[in-house]
């Protein structure tokens, strides 16, 4: 039986200066299986979602940005939609209601959402009232079938999401 040490060297020394003790084919397989042996292990790079019921999924592909940022669009564009903004805008200072969701992994919201920003000024209540109204009227989110696949990743990076509610006439 052969020393560690040994099979290293026999393994690292060219041809012509090791002793063929064992056929070419069983070394050449000795080297590969210490290569691999040497390798570090590597998590598996195509994680799988669960399906409603628990069970694997089909292999998520790995979320690229221009995604993550497309769901982001997505999602605002969804809730400004199930907004009815007031229909007269105070006047002064602008605001912009900011509301953060929470999300399931089916799309439907975790919790109620939160008005993160409250209005400075009491004029603007109503923007503030009406953005999180339309939050809850959206409850459930239908995940589009192209981001599907990406909807648990997106989640996975950051559970909270915030929806800026501009009014309509301004621009962005």
């Amino acid at each position: 039986m052969t020393t560690t040490k040994q099979f290293l060297s026999a393994v690292a020394a060219p041809s012509f200066m090791r002793r063929e003790t064992r056929g070419p084919r069983v070394a050449a397989a000795a080297a590969l299986s210490l290569v691999v042996a040497l390798q570090p292990a590597r998590a598996d790079p195509t994680p799988t979602e669960r399906t409603a019921q628990n069970l694997p999924a089909a292999p998520a592909t790995r979320l690229p940005p221009k995604v993550a940022a497309a769901l982001g669009h997505w999602m605002t564009d969804a809730y400004l939609n199930c907004w009815a903004e007031p229909s007269t805008i105070p006047p002064g200072e602008r605001y912009v209601p900011e509301v953060a969701v929470e999300f399931n992994p089916d799309g439907s919201l975790a919790g109620t959402p939160q008005l993160v920003n409250p209005p400075p000024d009491s004029a603007w209540r109503a923007y503030a009232d009406s953005a999180v109204r339309a939050a809850q009227k959206c409850d459930p989110l239908r995940v589009p079938s192209e981001y599907a696949p990406y909807f648990a990743q997106w989640l996975a990076q950051g559970p909270a999401k915030t929806i800026h509610f501009y009014p309509r006439n301004w621009p962005r």
